[in-house]
């Protein structure tokens, strides 16, 4: 018989507590035209490897923490913060700490079973001036 060691149990063990899933982001005005925005998660902009904001739409991959008692996992807060973009798509306005937005930013908390597609329905912001 074949013995397994204790590290490969207690790396098992130790992932359990994590589980990590897949949502599709997408953001539209209420005119249902697509709204350029930068995601985030408990309101923490995603960034991508080179540094760069995510932007919606995306597929991004939500690790969820077990939750402390063992019965079902923690909440995340998903949501999104419209950008203006220029010409080539860069991000020139909405990702720096207290920029206004063109529409009013939008957050839900999300868990692992919940729809696997994320719409944020944003409204304009008519306080917004750039």
């Amino acid at each position: 018989m074949r013995s397994v060691g204790i590290l490969p149990i207690l790396l098992l063990v130790s992932c359990a507590a994590v589980r990590l899933e897949e949502f599709s982001v997408s953001a539209i005005n209420v005119e249902e035209k697509p709204v350029a925005c930068a995601i985030l998660k408990d309101d923490e902009f995603l960034l991508t490897p080179a540094g760069e904001h995510v932007r919606a739409p995306a597929k991004v991959k939500i690790p969820f923490q077990k939750e402390k008692d063992g019965a079902g996992y923690a909440s995340v807060k998903l949501g999104v913060k419209a950008v203006v973009v220029d010409e080539e798509g860069k991000i020139t306005h909405g990702v720096r700490d207290r920029e206004r937005s063109p529409y009013v930013e939008q957050s839900r908390h999300i868990y692992p079973h919940d729809p696997k597609r994320q719409l944020f329905i944003l409204i304009e912001d008519p306080s917004f001036r750039n």
